[in-house]
């Protein structure tokens, strides 16, 4: 009776502990072969929000701007909020990053992940996070390190998915527009 309770604590405790690790996704400019799909580099180019979605648009057919956090603390975007994007190595110039969820929504993919700094070549790596959750924490590393820094980092996508109270209250609007359609049908 004791081996039975010992077990099933210790596999409770073993599942517990193994659900709340999070997984990370770990980028930097070494990790694919700049030019891919998966991460593109402009060298020495210093391009405007147009033209970066274009770039993306091209592989995923429509490139909105979902989240963007600056190294100096602005946050922008419909998944403002969502994320706490934390830059790292030196307080001035971060060669780092760490993006967590923080809910309630999160970006779905096809996503696109656009580290920028713009004074130095390449001026920015572009980075195919399709296989991203939206729910795992990204982790850059070895960006600009010395002279250099990330500006900003961006997550491009087609869609958001809204917390669970937005899509509760979605759905109460179109079945409350429904029974209210049924009932004009019915004089």
């Amino acid at each position: 009776m004791k081996k039975t309770v010992c077990a099933m604590v210790c596999t409770l405790a073993l599942g517990l502990t193994a659900q709340s690790a999070r997984a990370d996704i770990l980028l930097s400019p070494s990790v694919a072969a700049c030019g891919s799909p998966e991460c593109l580099a402009a060298w020495g180019l210093e391009l405007d929000q147009p033209t970066i979605e274009g770039i993306i648009a091209g592989y995923i057919g429509t490139a909105i701007e979902l989240y963007k956090q600056d190294h100096d603390g602005a946050e922008t975007g419909a998944a403002a909020g969502w994320y706490t994007t934390t830059f790292f190595d030196t307080p001035e110039d971060p060669s780092g990053a760490s993006i967590v969820w923080d809910g309630p929504g999160y970006i779905t993919p096809p996503a696109y992940l656009l580290v920028k700094d713009g004074n130095q070549n390449p001026a920015w790596y572009l980075f195919n996070i399709s296989n991203w959750n939206g729910q795992e924490t990204i982790v850059l590393e070895n960006f600009w390190p010395g002279p250099g820094a990330i500006s900003h980092v961006s997550i491009y996508g087609g869609t958001a998915v809204p917390d669970g109270g937005m899509t509760l209250m979605l759905l109460g609007g179109v079945l409350v527009g429904l029974e209210t359609l049924r009932r004009r049908l019915r004089r």
